[in-house]
């Protein structure tokens, strides 16, 4: 990288009782090729005793105490008290590769101005097991706004992001109980553009204690997003529909299957000719049972035990 080329980069670490990850993840930080960044960790009134891991960085990282608020409002404490020129964002229990950053400040370097977000691949990794499970390669770039609306096309500890940014698109959504890097990474696309670096650079642990696996925080979550775009979702009647047929199908998992037939029904008013949401409105109502089971099959993923939605 041209050395003229220094930006600081703020990585903004959010910490709330996972001390046994967090030396990992502040570890595979110091440990990064490109020299000038800040680590801030957000405490988020931990109750394990993090302290006891903090001690060994504190010449590293810039520490900031707060009141349990959730994932959101500590991103927001970040961002706030950050200096660097870029932002990342780094779950306690994630790592990165060492030429992570180095390699999209470099992309950045040769890319237009109008890009402002630079993701890339990661894997996931079973935290019981550390093997990897898959890895998840970037396939899409430039404006990625209609399919940032109809699924979330980049994992949390990927995306390098120029600070300037948030002035338009402004900080966290604190009333999200889940999904709020997927409502951030929609803002942003609607006024900047996406690249990629196309090597898998993080790694992406699953384990049980993670928000991803709380089935109603999903519903609630997904409920929230559809009605904060949906003016412009409107405008996507297929997107509407795929969203609304996701609905429909997490509560069916949640053995809610009358208002699972509601969002089918959603879904079949913006798209009237598709054949699925008819099918899985006909099964939750005879046999909605059998159906649960179907769906579990074939619309979860489990992880060494662990039930994760999408």
């Amino acid at each position: 990288m041209n050395s003229k080329n220094r930006s600081k980069v703020s990585v903004i670490i959010p910490l709330y009782n996972q001390k046994q990850y967090v030396g990992e993840a502040i570890g595979s930080i110091l440990n990064q090729t490109y020299p000038n960044i800040e680590i801030i960790v957000v405490n988020d009134g931990s109750t394990d005793n993090p302290f006891s891991v903090l001690e060994k960085y504190k010449k590293n990282i810039i520490l900031i105490n707060q009141e349990n608020k959730g994932l959101a409002a500590v991103r927001n404490t970040g961002l706030k008290n950050c200096s660097g020129e870029y932002i990342q964002f780094l779950d306690a229990d994630d790592e990165w590769l060492p030429e992570k950053l180095e390699k999209q400040l470099i992309k950045f370097q040769n890319s237009s101005e109008r890009v402002s977000v630079i993701y890339n691949g990661f894997f996931y990794v079973s935290e019981k097991s550390g093997k990897i499970v898959s890895e998840i390669m970037p396939t899409l770039r430039g404006n990625v706004y209609t399919n940032l609306l109809e699924s979330c096309i980049l994992g949390s500890p990927t995306p390098l992001i120029k600070k300037r940014c948030f002035r338009k698109s402004g900080f966290f959504d604190e009333t999200l109980p889940s999904r709020q890097d997927w409502d951030m990474w929609i803002r942003l696309s609607k006024y900047y553009n996406f690249d990629f670096v196309p090597d898998i650079l993080a790694k992406h642990y699953v384990h049980g204690s993670q928000v991803s696996v709380d089935l109603n925080a999903k519903i609630v979550a997904r409920e929230k997003l559809i009605e904060k775009y949906w003016v412009d979702l409107s405008q996507y009647p297929q997107t509407l529909s795929v969203l609304l047929y996701r609905l429909g199908v997490l509560y069916c998992l949640d053995e809610d299957p009358r208002r699972g037939r509601k969002y089918f029904l959603d879904s079949i008013k913006q798209k009237p000719l598709q054949k699925g949401a008819y099918i899985h409105f006909l099964l939750s109502l005879l046999v909605p049972g059998i159906h649960r089971n179907v769906l579990k099959k074939h619309s979860i993923t489990n992880i060494d035990g662990i039930t994760f939605y999408y």
